[in-house]
Order: structure tokens, then C-alpha cells, then sequence
């Protein structure tokens, strides 16, 4: 149910709300029309020839140059194949001195065994043995 005193707050919003979507609709206007920019117009010495220039520079006019045709294709002609590379020589057998030693046996004490764990963690590795509270109910 509507409240009356909150009725005309209510209806301002929902009023702007529609004018706002009127006003957003642009569907009726056309595409791409706007205009080009209008030519800028260089008024006044800007400081000589090192100064600023707004103007865009122009190119130069075209020149009438003979130009020769292009070169034609050279004819095709027959180039054997390369002959095939030797084959390798067979590998020749060379002296290959012994390995080094190996290091001399000596004695190494036991590392310190690991610490006990401080949690007992179940089989799956989720579950927790946790000590239980003993609650003491009193008798009344």
C-alpha cells in the first residue's frame, strides 16, 4: 500500500524518470551528419621563420620524368642439382682416461630424530584430536 505522504515525492521521481528516457531516446535522429571544421585563416607574423605556423605545408607539384619500363624476367635455365656431401668417417677409437675416485669413506653421525608432533592429525589430514571439557553439573 502507498503511504499519501510519500505519494507526491513518488510521483516526481517516477515523472523524471520517464522525461529522462524521452529525453535519451535518439533514435529518430539521422546518422553521421555532422559538419566539417571550419578552414582556419592564419592572421598576423608569428615571429618570423622559426615561429609558429598554423598552416599545413604543401607538396610540391609533379614533375614530368620519363620513367623506363621494368627489366623482364630472366630466362629460365637448367642448374644440376649439388652433389651429395661425403659420407662421415667411421669414429676412431682413442684412449679415455679413468673417472676420478671416488671420496674416502668416512664417518657421519645420525641427524637428530625429528620432534614428536604436537598435533595427531586423523588419516584424512582434516580432523583434529582435540581434548574434551569436562563440565561439572551441580546437584541442587
Amino acid at each position: 500500500m502507498v503511504q499519501w505522504d510519500q505519494a507526491p515525492s513518488k510521483f516526481i521521481i517516477l515523472s523524471l524518470a520517464l522525461l529522462g528516457c524521452v529525453l535519451a531516446d535518439v533514435s529518430e535522429l539521422g546518422g553521421y551528419d555532422y559538419h566539417a571544421p571550419a578552414a582556419t585563416e592564419v592572421h598576423g607574423d608569428f615571429g618570423g621563420e622559426a615561429g609558429y605556423s598554423s598552416s599545413v605545408p604543401v607538396a610540391a607539384a609533379p614533375a614530368n620524368t620519363y620513367i623506363p619500363p621494368a627489366a623482364s624476367a630472366p630466362a629460365s635455365t637448367y642448374i644440376p642439382p649439388a652433389a651429395p656431401a661425403p659420407a662421415p668417417s667411421a669414429p676412431v677409437n682413442t684412449y679415455i682416461p679413468p673417472a676420478a675416485s671416488a671420496p674416502a669413506n668416512t664417518y657421519i653421525p645420525p641427524a637428530a630424530s625429528a620432534p614428536a608432533p604436537s598435533v595427531e592429525v586423523a588419516e584424512d589430514g582434516y580432523r583434529y584430536k582435540t581434548l574434551r571439557r569436562r563440565v561439572y553439573r551441580q546437584r541442587v
